[in-house]
């Protein structure tokens, strides 16, 4: 089975110490990953999709900016619609986004990347593919919530919002060789 976009969410609470939005999933070999943006410091303390906690992908603290940028995953989330409920140990602005994929290989991410260019006018980072038909995920935030993001490279905007802030996930799939992505 072919890796496939299945569904996209968001949601934004200023401020609060949790954020709880609606994602709903479906088809066979799901993954959901979850990106999340926190206060100035490293606030958010766990992301969970119908009460199960999701894993951290990575995050990255961004000096430039000011804000903290995590990415989570779940394997074989719950079908149907379910409550995506970030939390955080101070009360912050809170920004998320869901998107979930059917076909997945149903274990951890093969790679990933954080630390990219903090220009907010070209925020660019480097991914390597290991397996054939991967997609890319990212997630992007920006201090500054009048902007919106513009993708290229065949990257996808799958969800943005904005509230004190910006920040998105975006897709870029499926990757036919394994290579290195500019994304």
């Amino acid at each position: 089975m072919a890796l496939a976009f299945d569904a996209t969410s968001s949601g934004s609470v200023n401020p609060g110490t949790s954020l709880t939005y609606s994602h709903t999933c479906s088809g066979s070999n799901k993954i959901l990953l979850v990106g999340a943006r926190g206060g100035t410091t490293d606030t958010i303390t766990g992301i969970t999709y119908a009460g199960v906690s999701m894993t951290l992908v990575d995050k990255k603290i961004q000096t430039g900016q000011t804000k903290c940028s995590y990415l989570f995953y779940l394997l074989n989330p719950a079908a149907g619609a379910n409550n995506i409920v970030v939390s955080a140990s101070s009360s912050v602005t809170i920004g998320s986004e869901g998107v979930s994929l059917t076909g997945a290989n149903q274990a951890a991410p093969e790679a990933s990347a954080v630390n990219g260019n903090e220009n907010v006018n070209n925020i660019t980072n480097t991914i390597s593919t290991v397996t054939s038909n991967a997609w890319i995920v990212t997630h992007f935030s920006y201090g500054d919530n009048s902007d919106s993001f513009t993708v290229d490279n065949g990257q996808v905007l799958r969800a943005e919002t904005h509230v004190n802030a910006s920040d998105c996930i975006t897709t870029n799939g499926p990757i036919a060789t394994p290579s290195s992505q500019a994304n």
